[in-house]
């Protein structure tokens, strides 16, 4: 695979991992407001469940998969993470002994 098409690939790894890292803070500012929280219609909390399950389960994949975090190392992708200047802190959905997403 060329070098530039291993950069594109690990872009797009990277914005996935943002997104999901911005849709678990965004739902969860949005669900500890009681009052947007009364609401929001089942069906949607449902949908929004739904969708934390899936960004679950990519983190879990993601974390698993140390040939993909360790390229995305020797690319500098973590570099960048850390060179943002006060950053938010982190959501996680689980207790800490369970798989989060580590990028940024």
């Amino acid at each position: 695979m060329a070098i530039a098409d291993r950069r594109r690939i690990f872009r797009q790894i990277i914005r996935k991992c943002v997104l999901q890292l911005l849709l678990i803070e965004t739902t969860h500012e949005l669900l500890q407001n009681a009052e947007v929280y009364a609401t929001i219609p089942s069906e949607h909390l449902l949908r929004f469940l739904a969708v934390l399950e899936d960004s679950y389960q990519f983190a879990r994949r993601f974390n698993a998969d140390k040939d993909l975090r360790m390229a995305l190392w020797k690319v500098g992708a973590y570099e960048a993470c850390r060179s943002q200047p006060a950053r938010r802190p982190r959501r996680t959905l689980r207790p800490s002994s369970t798989p989060c997403l580590t990028v940024c």
